[in-house]
């Protein structure tokens, strides 16, 4: 005869070490894939009794995946009920990242409004949808004032005026990273847009560029990063009014020139790199670093105070590069580029220095053998390695 089954219990505090396990496992994975198996992970962990529950709803919470229209449905519900009927908990308030990049037409102006509402109180990371997403929306993201990252790069910059979105982001005392619409125009604003949030130092940004205003473009008073993508007029005119403004000369240590902009450096070279004493990192196509004067290495200008450089796949895809992309960066390591401690190179352009690349990476690890230990501890990579930029 058998005994009667009993549940084993636990403390709850090493019911809490085992979700914290859970949550640590694939952290540094932000796939859809690995998301979608944290959320089936911690669906299961709820369901073992009672306690922990209560230890697991809050992890199950806090970063919400959606791998079809019908998950994203029943979140809604649960945080946004249909009126006569009363919430169970205040699940909104254990969102602490929510992506909406996903869906498609699963939700609506009113309902992306709602839902911020609810998630106001420790919302940190939120990735706004294509579609469901307009000024309706900007007086619930006003209030969520723990927001750190903010990304609006896949909504219409049409339907949501520069000055309007300044304003709502204004209020947001802690946001460090802003990705704006790709189609969104920046333009000057005046004192009613209010200021930008004191510790926003990354911007992401697209759309038509005026040279008109962006010489003289008030950017975020801490920005250190900018990123330029699906812009229409990238040309060096434009650029050079961009990187000539005092602001970014002073202040910018990062520079990402995407291949989804057009026109990029089509019309004349620039030294525009040239002018920004503070720059470490820098990522661009390998063949615009001809008209933008890094490669071949220029004669008569000043070292680049660079510390990382990614090398993306050509920007002219049917055009030769037009040099020796080994020989020149041999070269520049000891010109204009003596300062590099990481190389990233293209997937598409390994075959340019293949057979060398232990020779580069030494050359590399040449400047970083006189690096400073903290300094180095600042960089994700050393040395040489590869990109993968297929997409």
């Amino acid at each position: 005869m058998s005994s009667p089954s009993h549940s084993v219990f636990l403390p709850t505090e090493i019911v809490f070490l085992v979700a914290e396990f859970f949550d640590h496992i694939g952290e540094d994975d932000s796939s859809q894939e690995s998301l979608n198996a944290r959320q089936r992970a911690f669906y299961n962990f709820c369901l073992v009794s009672s306690q922990w529950y209560s230890v697991g709803v809050g992890f199950l919470y806090q970063r919400p995946s959606f791998p079809g229209g019908n998950g994203f449905t029943k979140f809604a519900h649960t945080l946004c009920p249909p009126r006569g009927i009363k919430r169970k908990a205040n699940f909104g308030s254990m969102v602490k990242v929510l992506s909406l990049a996903s869906l498609v037409h699963h939700s609506m102006n009113s309902l992306t409004a709602r839902l911020l509402g609810q998630m106001k109180e420790n919302l940190e990371v939120f990735i706004a949808p294509r579609v469901s997403f307009s000024v309706n929306s900007l007086p619930a993201l006003s209030k969520c004032h723990n927001l750190l990252e903010l990304n609006l790069s896949l909504v219409s910059g049409h339907v949501i005026p520069f000055h309007r979105l300044k304003k709502t982001i204004s209020s947001l005392p802690k946001l460090g990273k802003l990705e704006l619409p790709a189609s969104m125009s920046l333009t000057h604003t005046d004192k009613s847009a209010g200021q930008w949030p004191p510790q926003l130092r990354s911007l992401k940004i697209g759309g038509t560029l005026d040279p008109r205003v962006m010489s003289t473009f008030e950017w975020p008073p801490s920005i250190t990063e900018l990123s330029i993508w699906k812009c229409t007029n990238l040309t060096a005119v434009v650029l050079y009014s961009v990187l000539e403004n005092e602001q970014l000369r002073d202040r910018l240590e990062s520079l990402d020139l995407d291949n989804t902009n057009e026109e990029m450096c089509t019309d004349q070279a620039s030294d525009s790199l040239y002018w920004l004493p503070k720059l470490i990192y820098l990522k661009m196509p390998v063949d615009v670093t001809k008209d933008l004067l890094l490669l071949p290495p220029p004669e008569g200008l000043p070292s680049l105070p660079l510390r990382a450089l990614e090398l993306t796949r050509p920007y002219f895809d049917e055009e030769p590069l037009g040099f020796d992309l080994l020989d020149e960066l041999l070269k520049a390591f000891t010109q204009n580029l003596p300062n590099l401690w990481a190389l990233g190179i293209s997937k598409k352009c390994v075959h340019l220095v293949k057979g060398r690349e232990e020779e580069l990476d030494e050359e590399i690890w040449k400047h970083i053998d006189e690096g400073d230990d903290d300094e180095l501890e600042k960089l994700e990579d050393l040395g040489l390695y590869i990109l993968n930029d297929n997409l």
